[in-house]
């Protein structure tokens, strides 16, 4: 039938004396219900379970026959009119303390068994999936030697298991936060079994950060199976003498994580453990994982001179909301990776390390970090790098590196291993570093420089050296970043951006680099400096445009090389140079024909101390369509007297010496070159039998007369000659 409404008053009644004769009406309005409350309406003693009885109410029955008792059957069940239910509980003290009898006299029946007192297993046991186990406070479960297999409710309120052999739970598991495992040998949950686990569990955190939790913790861990989660709520402290470090390895969707700001460890002794590739022992090595997340959480190196965090092989995991601090040596790195992929570094809090994050590793093949993401970290007061690493099609953003005693972020590669490319840095601040801002390290001679790099937005200023400093690279942009006030301390040299040695296919645009002080107080000598006199090989094919380079020390932009290193193909165009207290656009070249093909272009310079522009007269450059008012070297060079075969290379304007000569090619051309040249003395033009085309007859020029030729290759055309005895009306 369909019930209108049910009312059920839930009474675990033991009847410990007798309730003879009393009886409770439960009147709806005719006067007829009454229940019998004399043992459960037996009139006689009942022995458990049938002593447990439920009064039921159903409010469609005929009068009279509202209020019963039900009476108990083989579960709960709605029939004709009746509920049918048993009350299925069992506790071991009533079975000898013996846990195996327990579970072997329950079956498969659906019961509650309540753990009462210290049992015993002399046997395997594996409790069904209809068994809900209690332990309550006193109450132990003795597993001995014997395994423990729980696929029903395993819930744990003040008692414990003393887990000296296997323990495995499956089914659902409550415990609250105190020691209820006497073995972190034994112990893990099936997947879905349990949603937190507490080390705790385990041992009881007596001191927070001196007591050593690092056993329960690594059985915790070891417990977990997919989709676990280690919660840490307190300090705790990790590490003996001789001991190995916490190590996490194969696990999949592990999270780690902290509740409050107390979460944490601190390292207490050194470890042994060394992640693959590096040479510095971890302190929590995670291994070979995939889909992990260490989060909220304190790791205090305690400045013994270990890493403190290293992942080898993990992907797809989460790094995030962490403080790291205090590795206590120089070498020693608050993150350590090698072979990430699609890992995530997410505002984390990192300082006083040797190297603050050291993402993907330069020491042997295969070691770069792939598709990172290293986003809204604070890395700071670190003995040496701040973030640094090899690392491919990654992105690094939104991070604060000040006050490292190295670079903000370096970039690095090594000879045929490990190769820094396709990386996005962008957003970040790198201030206050004993090195550069952002710095790339591929210095060694070799093909392997870090690749299409993209330098984008950033705020790299007050460094003690340069703001951005490139070296061993190619293929790079550097656009729209800030570069102020660098070379902060005064010592040697800092400009805003540096290019030098084996940098080729360089786009820097867009650049702010300035100092905001006034005369000797500035600190940033050059705006953009383009150089080359370290290493070997040569820099080439930069493009400089649209940069504003304003009130550095020195100069605004400056190209130049030391003896015997060569510079190659240099734009510099459309930047603004003003207020430098030497040059606005400076080229130097050391030696002749070492700084090449350099074109400047309608660049605005003005207002700088000594030039505007100065390009040394043995540079071979194209100058025009500029702003300027003061300049070096753009006056007409003469050619070197008695050169019959005189050299044009880098300049558009010429004279000639004041003697008699006779010129039958211009050396070092190249196609398409247009030259003017100033006679200043008798000078002879032989196109009749030369490379020099003309006409019929050699052209002979006196003092202050003109000619202008271009060259296709191979011969020099005249394109005009003005001679200055004619009239030219």
């Amino acid at each position: 039938m369909k019930f209108k409404k049910y009312f059920a008053l839930f009474l675990i009644l033991l009847f410990l004396f007798p309730l003879s004769g009393f009886a409770m009406n439960i009147d709806d309005g005719d006067s007829n219900d009454a229940v019998d409350l004399d043992h459960g309406g037996t009139n006689s003693a009942l022995v458990d379970p049938g002593a447990d009885r439920i009064i039921f109410w159903d409010d469609s029955a005929a009068l009279g026959s509202n209020v019963t008792w039900l009476t108990p059957g083989t579960g709960l069940s709605i029939t004709a009119g009746t509920i049918n239910v048993t009350w299925p509980v069992a506790f071991t003290s009533d079975y000898s303390s013996d846990f195996d009898a327990a579970a072997v006299a329950i079956g498969a029946t659906p019961t509650t068994l309540f753990v009462d007192d210290a049992t015993t297993m002399s046997t395997n046991v594996t409790t069904p999936a209809t068994l809900t186990t209690i332990v309550l406070k006193g109450g132990s479960i003795d597993q001995a030697t014997n395994t423990l297999t729980t696929n029903g409710p395993l819930i744990m309120q003040g008692g414990t298991i003393d887990n000296d052999a296997v323990l495995t739970i499956n089914g659902p598991f409550t415990c609250g936060k105190y020691q209820c495992f006497d073995n972190t040998t034994y112990g893990t949950f099936g997947d879905g079994a349990v949603t937190e686990v507490y080390p705790e569990w385990w041992k009881t955190n007596t001191t927070p950060g001196t007591t050593n939790m690092a056993t329960p913790l690594q059985a915790a861990l070891d417990s977990v199976g997919s989709s676990g989660t280690v919660v840490i709520s307190n300090l705790m402290g990790v590490g003996v003498a001789s001991w190995t470090g916490i190590t996490v390895t194969s696990k999949n969707y592990l999270t780690l994580k902290g509740t409050n700001k107390y979460a944490g460890f601190k390292v207490l002794a050194l470890p042994s453990q060394v992640v693959a590739g590096g040479a510095k022992v971890t302190s929590f090595l995670f291994d070979t994982c995939t889909y992990v997340s260490i989060e909220g959480l304190n790791f205090d190196g305690n400045d013994l001179d270990a890493n403190i965090l290293g992942l080898d092989t993990v992907s797809d995991s989460v790094i995030k909301n962490n403080f790291i601090y205090d590795t206590g040596a120089t070498d020693a790195n608050g993150i350590f990776t090698v072979e990430g992929t699609r890992n995530k570094y997410l505002s984390n809090s990192v300082t006083n390390c040797g190297r603050g994050m050291w993402i993907g590793n330069v020491g042997a093949a295969g070691q770069e970090g792939t598709n990172a993401l290293i986003d809204g970290n604070h890395v700071y007061a670190n003995q040496h790098t701040g973030i640094g690493g090899t690392l491919v099609e990654s992105v690094i953003s939104n991070n604060i590196s000040h006050d490292n005693a190295g670079s903000g972020i370096a970039i690095g590669s090594v000879a045929a291993t490990a190769r820094y490319s396709e990386v996005v840095i962008i957003g970040n601040s790198c201030k206050g570093n004993a090195f550069h801002g952002i710095q790339s390290d591929g210095i060694t001679d070799n093909i392997d420089y870090p690749t299409f790099i993209t330098i984008v937005g950033n705020d790299a200023s007050e460094n003690d050296n340069s703001g951005i400093y490139v070296v061993g690279a190619e293929d790079w942009t550097i656009t729209g970043n800030t570069c102020r006030n660098n070379n902060l301390d005064g010592i040697g040299s800092g400009p805003g951006i540096q290019i030098d040695t084996y940098a080729k296919r360089i786009v820097v645009s867009g650049n702010n680099c300035f100092d905001t002080r006034a005369g000797a107080a500035r600190t940033q000598d050059i705006g953009i400096y383009v150089s080359s006199g370290v290493y070997a090989d040569s820099v080439e094919q930069i493009n400089i445009t649209g940069n504003v380079c304003r009130n550095n020390l020195s100069n605004g932009i400056k190209v130049s090389q030391g003896a015997g290193f060569n510079i190659d193909s240099v734009l510099i165009g459309s930047n603004s140079t003003y207020d430098n207290g030497v040059s606005g656009i400076e080229v130097s070249d050391a030696a002749v024909d070492e700084i090449t093909n350099v074109s400047i272009i309608g660049n605005q310079s003005l207002d700088n101390t000594t030039y505007d522009i100065r390009v040394d007269a043995t540079v071979f450059a194209k100058i025009e369509g500029n702003f300027f008012s003061t300049h070096l070297g753009l006056d007409p060079v003469a050619f070197t007297a008695a050169d019959a075969t005189p050299s044009v290379k880098g300049r558009r304007l010429w004279k000639t010496d004041t003697g008699a000569l006779t010129i039958t090619m211009f050396d070092d051309g190249i196609a398409r070159q247009k030259i003017t040249v100033i006679s200043k003395g008798a000078v002879t033009y032989d196109v009749t039998a030369s490379d020099l085309i003309g006409g019929t007859t050699d052209i002979i020029t006196a003092a202050g007369d003109v000619t202008t030729w271009e060259f296709d290759g191979s011969d020099w055309y005249l394109r005009s000659y003005i001679d200055q005895s004619d009239n030219l009306n």
